[in-house]
């Protein structure tokens, strides 16, 4: 198998190729699509010691998929993500707690993602 490197903005990622894809692991899984790109997420207002959620839109994210997002450094000091999954196609929800005594109404900020299909 040859060995192909796969770059996601300054990270660099090398992987021996399977001939379905990308091989994760020793379980016979590949991954068979995936993208990175940013986002704008506008947090809601959160009340003081609680967990609130928004909703994105990423093109072609289908349940199932896996995502992982990293919020950017200059999030109001207080809010905390939590995590995220694919709710529907094209959605992702992302969790965040406000762990402050006063509810925190974000702004909207890019964040970075990166969607993977594995099979």
């Amino acid at each position: 198998m040859p060995l192909q490197t796969l770059k996601f903005g300054d990270h660099v990622l090398s992987q021996h190729y399977s001939a379905k894809g990308l091989a994760v692991g020793d379980g016979g899984k590949s991954v068979v699509y995936f993208d990175a790109g940013t986002v704008s997420v506008d947090p809601p207002s959160i009340a003081a010691t609680s967990k609130g959620t928004v909703t994105v839109t990423i093109p072609r994210a289908a349940t199932g998929d896996l995502v992982f997002l990293t919020p950017p450094d200059t999030l109001e000091a207080g809010l905390v993500f939590v995590g995220a999954a694919v709710t529907s196609a094209n959605t992702v929800t992302i969790a965040l707690y406000n762990t402050t005594a006063a509810a925190i109404d974000g702004i909207a900020r890019t964040w970075s993602y990166l969607l993977l299909r594995v099979a």
